[in-house]
């Protein structure tokens, strides 16, 4: 039937693999907070975390290249400074986070039309910045909440693959370093004013 795609077009089949996968994993996370005054406070948190690849991801790069994916790692430290008085509340968040182990899986299409996984291509984020988180009542019934983070997305070292024509003879792994991570903002800010009263609620954000 030439109106139906799938009977335009006939994939021969690919190498058939025989899998046996396992793995662990551990993520903690430890805080510590401490206290000035009963306005005023501090804190400091670590968290390590361990992402395991999802099994359609693992099958496709064994059946392409025998490797088997790398869990993803995850690095996160972040301070803070809080200050909360009668109608301000204010918090300082300074923050940096690295992700590593980040697998691009990448297929391509061989002579025969067979589609084939390239060996998976990691590459390492780092990100650091700072949030500022602000909550004032500016009256009994007027309220302003906002907030503003500022921050700088890179990746330390990318890698990604790079395919011509049908074949494996043209591809090409690319590596590069110091960019800035694709849909991810440098500057994220919002700012929503309140009215409330004990039967009416307005806000705009």
């Amino acid at each position: 039937n030439p109106l139906t795609l799938y009977d335009n077009k006939v994939r021969p089949l690919g190498n058939i693999v025989n899998f046996d996968l396992s793995g662990n994993s551990l993520s903690y996370s430890g805080a510590l907070n401490y206290k000035f005054s009963d306005n005023q406070a501090i804190y400091l948190r670590y968290s390590g975390g361990t992402k395991a690849p999802d099994i359609t991801s693992n099958l496709n790069t064994l059946a392409g290249s025998g490797a088997k994916l790398e869990s993803t790692l995850l690095t996160q430290i972040e301070a803070g400074f809080k200050v909360q008085k009668e109608k301000l509340r204010l918090n300082v968040t300074p923050f940096y986070t690295k992700i590593s182990n980040l697998a691009d899986i990448s297929f391509a299409t061989d002579e025969k039309d067979v589609i084939y996984n390239l060996p998976p291509a990691y590459s390492e984020q780092k990100i650091y910045g700072i949030e500022l988180e602000g909550n004032i009542d500016l009256s009994s019934h007027f309220n302003v909440l906002g907030s503003v983070t500022l921050q700088n997305p890179k990746y330390t070292i990318k890698r990604e693959w790079f395919v011509g024509v049908n074949g494996k003879a043209d591809d090409k792994l690319v590596e590069y370093s110091d960019r800035f991570i694709s849909l991810t903002p440098r500057v994220m800010a919002s700012i929503m004013p309140s009215y409330n009263t004990k039967k009416i609620n307005v806000l705009l954000n």
